[in-house]
């Protein structure tokens, strides 16, 4: 009897401690990187149906065995897994350090500066010009700002002039879109943060060849798209930089954070410690488009301007079926006629949700059929029954990191790694392997059986797998959207992704739901308290290492 009820207590307590590191996993999954205690205990209570004094005693004891750990924030108490904790204090202990490390500016920079403007044939403004400055006068710094306020133009600028210093500087974003991009926008080579670590492929889960051991060799590091960057692979890129690097963050405070756990740009704005140039004037050349006007009115709180012919952004009303039936028209055939856009190649459907008849399921299969149909002799994988069919000159999309894939490359070495996020089009499908050919940009992937489910059709695809990517033509079904995913950085993002032309379709409703939204940054991240303490003056941070030592 007795041994059966030290069974029961043993099994219960295992099941209470199994659901708090799962319940604080599952939020990982959703972007906190840490839980506030009295909400902990109460998801895992309701989760577990388990009384609350149970849970409180299986939180206690993973505390006293360090499987998780606890910090108060503000008066709050905050419980971590151990590998996220030990990430925000490694991200906030080195940009502390950085941040408050004496640097001077060269002697040379106001004629630097002046220089480049002359071979430019423009000055840069006040703002872009104190960027510069801190730039090369401080080891670490954010250039944040929306779209047409002139981050690239004051980006090549601080290129330039470390380029005349320095023999190595890295430029690197945290998607192979965003480095393509990067790369395009500077004239200068750059790589996803993955492929600048290097992933070391031999121990089966993802470790990277450059770390605190084997450090990087660069000098400078610049850091695009800032907001996608989550809590560990910032962890890793800052361990494998060299004590003395210099490290720019760039990006839009404003867009969608990271898929993974952290919220480390809007955190390090909010901690006020890192040296920070917020761009806020739109130039002249962008204050024409509408599609950078209403970017900024979103994010002031405004409804967009609706626009109309000779606008490069436009809204129009509709809503359910009738809403799906426009954003295939707008695609197949008016965008199209009207501006000689490639249906596949150039238009991008961006549904902020999967489900519904807008969502990027449905939307999907509609635009599949019409701009791909089934036709003798055009190979393909799947059945009608199937979730997904793959047929050959299908748009599709690469939905998570794949270290092992390899590609082959026109007239160049051949290399491995598709990233969350690649596009590219079906050109060959081997029905009796089932397996497909995939070209994405220069590179050329085969997928076997095994790696199909790691391929969508992209025809339609959410905002959350858009992130740092540019279309020249967005079209943004804005109807049936689930409440949870009406706010405002989802739209924000979705239509600072068009490039030339973005399409809104759906409910003014809907529209002035998102836009009124701010909610969904809540995050729950300790950085920016993390950050306050590293940066504070040393005599507190002695104490700290005092009660840190003891056994």
């Amino acid at each position: 009897g007795i041994a059966a009820a030290l069974q029961f207590e043993t099994g219960c307590r295992l099941r209470v401690t199994a659901g708090l590191l799962y319940a604080l996993r599952h939020n990982a999954g959703n972007g906190h990187t840490c839980l506030p205690r009295g909400k902990l205990l109460e998801t895992t209570s309701k989760f577990l149906r388990v009384a609350p004094p149970e849970i409180e005693a299986g939180l206690e004891e993973l505390l006293s065995t360090e499987e998780l750990r606890t910090r108060t924030f503000d008066g709050t108490e905050y419980i971590y897994l151990p590998d996220l904790y030990a990430a925000e204090e490694d991200i906030a202990a080195r940009l502390g350090q950085l941040s408050t490390f004496p640097t001077e500016a060269p002697k040379t920079l106001d004629t630097d500066i002046r220089a480049l403007e002359i071979a430019q044939g423009f000055a840069y403004a006040p703002l872009q010009q104190q960027a510069i400055r801190l730039a090369l006068s401080s080891r670490v710094m954010v250039l944040t700002g929306g779209p047409g306020t002139g981050k690239t133009t004051t980006v090549n600028a601080i290129l330039a002039l470390y380029e005349a210093m320095y023999d190595r500087v890295a430029l690197c974003a945290p998607t192979g879109r965003a480095a393509k991009r990067l790369s395009e926008l500077t004239h200068h080579a750059a790589s996803t943060i993955h492929r600048l670590l290097e992933v070391d492929y031999s121990t089966g889960n993802v470790r990277f060849i450059h770390n605190e051991k084997n450090l990087l060799k660069y000098d400078v590091i610049i850091l695009d798209e800032m907001s996608m960057v989550d809590v560990k692979l910032f962890q890793a890129l800052l361990a494998a930089a060299r004590y003395h690097c210099r490290i720019i963050m760039v990006g839009d405070a404003d867009q969608l954070p990271s898929v993974g756990p952290g919220n480390i740009l809007g955190e390090i704005l909010r901690a006020d410690v890192v040296p920070t140039v917020r761009l806020t004037d739109i130039f002249r050349q962008a204050q024409k488009s509408l599609i950078v006007q209403n970017a900024h009115r979103i994010v002031e709180g405004q409804m967009p301007q609706k626009g109309g012919a000779q606008d490069d952004f436009f809204m129009i009303e509709a809503n359910g079926l009738a809403c799906q039936k426009l954003v295939c028209d707008l695609v197949s055939t008016r965008l199209p006629k009207a501006y000689g856009f490639d249906p596949v190649r150039d238009i991008q459907v961006l549904c902020p949700t999967k489900v519904g008849p807008t969502g990027s399921v449905e939307l999907n299969k509609r635009l599949q059929e019409i701009l791909n149909p089934p036709a003798k002799g055009k190979a393909q994988l799947g059945t009608a029954e199937s979730a997904k069919i793959l047929r050959l000159g299908d748009k599709v999309m690469q939905i998570k990191n794949d270290y092992d894939i390899t590609f082959e490359r026109q007239g160049a070495e051949a290399g491995v790694g598709a990233y969350n996020g690649d596009m590219g089009v079906i050109t060959g499908v081997d029905v009796d392997a089932r397996s497909v050919t995939v070209q994405m940009d220069d590179r050329k992937y085969t997928y076997t059986a095994d790696q199909l489910n790691e391929l969508e059709p992209a025809y339609a695809v959410t905002v959350h797998k858009s992130q740092g990517s540019e279309f020249p033509a967005v079209v943004l079904p804005a109807a049936d959207v689930p409440a949870r995913l009406c706010y405002r950085n989802l739209l924000y993002t979705g239509v600072t992704r068009a490039r030339r032309l973005c399409v809104l379709a759906g409910t003014a409703r809907t529209e002035q739901a998102m836009v009124q939204n701010v909610r969904q940054n809540m995050r729950f991240s300790g950085l920016r308290y993390l950050l306050k303490e590293a940066a504070a003056p040393a005599d507190n941070g002695n104490t700290n290492l005092a009660m840190e030592n003891d056994p």
